[in-house]
């Protein structure tokens, strides 16, 4: 039992000279790696930073305390389409209601079509549309319907003059 109380420290001893090695030989190489050097996670990451900048600069652009902040759409795919006003999925089932203006919203299951298009699959925020342009993600668009301003505040009328007084 007299090797247990060196044991630990004898640990600790080798454990420091492999890192006083690993920290005085340094890296092999001083050329960057590619990114099939990396781990995948770090892969992962270094492929991420470009779109996480797309997105900071199109946030950026927007105006930060607007009423209406949404990002740009390109409707030039939709053009034609009801807009999308509601999802509901309930007892296992999921519909999309779609509205155009002038006409009464329409209530389409998943797997049914509207416009031309099919419905693939709808999420809690989401529908997926199928169609010759390709495959559409819309999102609920909401009529933004602006408070009603208070009235105005009648003027008040002007001071009462006390023509008695006056000299």
């Amino acid at each position: 039992m007299r090797w247990t109380r060196y044991a630990l420290p004898g640990l600790a001893g080798v454990l420091g000279l492999v890192l006083a090695a690993e920290l005085l030989t340094g890296p092999e190489t001083t050329e960057p790696q590619s990114l099939g050097g990396l781990p995948a996670a770090r892969r992962a990451a270094a492929a991420q930073e470009p779109m996480v900048e797309r997105w900071a600069t199109t946030a950026l652009a927007r105006p930060l305390f607007s009423a209406d902040r949404r990002p740009q759409r390109d409707d030039k795919a939709t053009t034609g389409l009801a807009r999308l006003t509601a999802i509901v999925i309930a007892d296992g089932a999921r519909r999309a209601i779609f509205a155009a203006d002038g006409q009464k919203p329409r209530i389409v299951p998943e797997g049914g079509e509207i416009g031309g298009y099919k419905l693939l699959h709808i999420t809690g925020d989401s529908v997926q549309l199928g169609g010759t342009a390709g495959t559409l993600t819309l999102h609920p668009i909401f009529h933004v319907v602006a408070p009603p301003r208070p009235p105005a505040r009648p003027a008040p009328p002007p001071s009462a003059v006390d023509y008695d007084n006056e000299s």
